[in-house]
């Protein structure tokens, strides 16, 4: 549902979170809204959040419903590693294979209202509030990490630039979908199972997830959705 009216500078809640991988490490979820790391449901960003990279001024949505943590609305970017400007964060280039390295850095506000009037102002907070833990995830470049609990910050959404919002297909979770994740991917480019030539798996085990298929759908559906698109063009 897409709000035609609201305040835009009212304060809101809203969660962060990030994914990307290391040199070496495989994607993660490195840092996740608390309430889906305590259902265990923080795999939910690296199924539904993905593509190309976003062009300056462009941000994606989704809205995602019937999952046990409730219904909310996922908001993010595409970025590039070495795109990111500050030179502390350690940002690798390019993975082992060469190929370069995706930030997809977002927030999220539950319920299932998106307003196209929301603005830079909160993704660029969002992704503010992640840095630390993804320079330490790129310092260690450790498959192992696991996500870090994000807590809501108020943003007014009113706040910064306008955003060309590009709505991607709304996700309900099967109702009995009972699984649980970490947003690790266990296979795929950059793990010792892969030379970076071959198509690699989505995040985790397909068959754990009745979700999965149709997730995949939705995102075919689209040019610029999903993780298994991006990553069988190896991000050259």
């Amino acid at each position: 549902m897409v709000r035609t009216s609201v305040d835009a500078h009212e304060p809101t809640p809203f969660w962060p979170f990030v994914i990307s991988r290391g040199r070496t490490a495989t994607y993660r979820v490195v840092v996740a809204p608390d309430f889906l790391c305590e259902a265990r449901l923080t795999g939910v960003l690296w199924d539904l959040a993905g593509g190309e990279p976003t062009e300056p001024g462009h941000a994606r949505y989704r809205v995602v419903t019937g999952t046990r943590a409730g219904d909310f609305v996922l908001m993010f970017r595409v970025l590039l590693a070495n795109s990111l400007a500050d030179p502390a964060l350690g940002a690798p280039g390019r993975d082992e294979h060469g190929r370069r390295i995706p930030v997809i850095s977002g927030t999220i506000e539950r319920g299932t209202a998106f307003s196209s009037e929301t603005r830079t102002g909160v993704l660029d907070e969002a992704h503010r509030r992640c840095l630390p833990a993804l320079r330490g995830f790129w310092r260690k470049d450790d498959s192992a990490v696991r996500p870090e609990p994000a807590q809501a910050f108020l943003g007014a959404r009113g706040e910064g630039e306008r955003v060309a919002w590009e709505e991607l297909p709304a996700f309900s979770m099967p109702s009995d979908d009972t699984a649980s994740d970490d947003g690790c991917e266990s296979k795929g480019p950059g793990s010792d199972e892969s030379d970076g030539q071959e198509e690699p798996q989505l995040a985790s085990d397909p068959r754990r997830y009745g979700r999965r298929w149709r997730v995949a759908a939705g995102l075919a559906a689209g040019a610029a959705a999903g993780w298994a698109a991006v990553t069988r063009r190896g991000w050259r």
